[in-house]
């Protein structure tokens, strides 16, 4: 949500964002800050709690990129975060940016995740998103 808004209404500004991040460098995160002084993150964050949406989603779209920052629904945020990063190493759909997000140790050690852990987790994600994939194509 915060990366429609942004570049719907700073367009100006966030064609300097896009441009720091096709370098593959820089995170979208990381532009964002430096040509806005804000994130994606934040600005979704803050119209969730303009629509009210509910406080547990409101968490996960703000602390997304920063889940030791969440004061609450930890777990929730952590799983997002562990989503994000797992769909940007199996390259499935596009965060902006070329760089796969490093995991917050302290998710991994919430979840109890070894490397190894993870590494068969996105290996059964890849083989789920597959299957779906050609389901999908068979019923297309």
């Amino acid at each position: 949500m915060g990366k429609i808004v942004l570049d719907r209404f700073f367009p100006d500004y966030y064609i300097q964002v896009m441009n720091l991040v096709k370098g593959g460098e820089m995170s979208i995160h990381q532009a964002e800050e430096e040509v806005l002084g804000l994130t994606h993150a934040e600005v979704g964050g803050q119209l969730a709690a303009e629509w009210k949406f509910s406080e547990n989603l409101q968490n996960v779209i703000m602390f997304h990129h920063a889940p030791d920052q969440a004061r609450r629904y930890q777990r929730l945020v952590g799983l997002v975060h562990l989503a994000d990063a797992i769909c940007r190493t199996l390259q499935f759909g596009s965060g902006g940016d070329m760089l796969v997000p490093q995991i917050d140790p302290a998710v991994m050690d919430r979840f109890a995740l070894t490397e190894k852990g993870l590494q068969m987790f996105a290996e059964t994600a890849k083989e789920d998103l597959e299957d779906a994939e050609s389901f999908l194509m068979a019923l297309g």
